[in-house]
Formats: structure tokens, sequence, C-alpha cells
């Protein structure tokens, strides 16, 4: 929760409003887990390293795309 937080500091009490309901745990975790990854790869060296990066990019972006929904329930 703590990297959407980062994130999103305008939406800060929407998302601790939210925290504690079962989409949003489901979501959170997987969050942090692709911003480290894309961190991670981002910084590996290569065309595959990058492939990696984009794709975890994505994920990330979906993840972002369902917290804001979630959001606006």
């Amino acid at each position: 929760m703590a990297l959407l937080l980062l994130r999103y500091p305008e939406r800060r009490f929407a998302i601790l409003r939210v925290a504690l309901t079962p989409t949003m745990a489901e979501l959170c975790e997987p969050y942090e887990l692709a911003c480290v990854a894309a961190k991670y790869w981002a910084e590996v060296p290569g065309s595959e390293a990058a492939a990696m990066t984009a794709e975890f990019r994505l994920l990330i972006g979906a993840l972002e795309a369902e917290v804001s929904r979630e959001l606006s329930e």
C-alpha cells in the first residue's frame, strides 16, 4: 500500500478508506512486487531486460487502473 500512497498522494484518503477491502488487499501486493521487479529489470542491461521492464510496466499500469476503479466505487 505504501507505493500506492506515494504514487497517488492526492488520493491518500480514498486509498486508506478502501484499504481493508478484499479487492484492495488483492491489488496491493502484486502492485508492489511489480514495481520492485520493474525497477530491478530497468537496471539490468540487455534487450531481454528491456522487454521484462516493459512487461512489468504494463502490469503496473493495469493494476493502477484497477485501483482507480476501486476508488471510484
